[in-house]
């Protein structure tokens, strides 16, 4: 099994090797496949990985002032964490 995980670019970015560690506890290997600073995201690909659960990706191109997002990670190893809010200026 391959997939993909969306991080932070400042978790990653002076990494020479990465992680993900899920929620009970395995490790597997990961690849940085790419990042941009600027908005501070960065993707993981993750081979040989079981039974990782996925969640939908939201569509900017479909994203309103006024729409309900969330983010969900694990900020210093708390453990999962969401956090919400409601999109108040379009950049584009």
């Amino acid at each position: 099994m391959r997939g993909y995980v969306l991080t932070a670019n400042h978790v990653v970015a002076q990494a020479s090797t990465v992680q993900v560690v899920t929620k009970d506890g395995r490790r597997i290997e990961a690849k940085l496949v790419g990042r941009d600073p600027g908005t501070d995201l960065a993707v993981l690909r993750v081979q040989g990985a079981q039974s990782l659960k996925t969640i939908p990706m939201g569509d900017s191109d479909r994203l309103d002032v006024g729409d309900f997002v969330i983010a969900v990670g694990n900020p210093f190893g708390l453990g999962q964490t969401v956090t919400s809010g409601i999109v108040s200026a379009a950049r584009w």
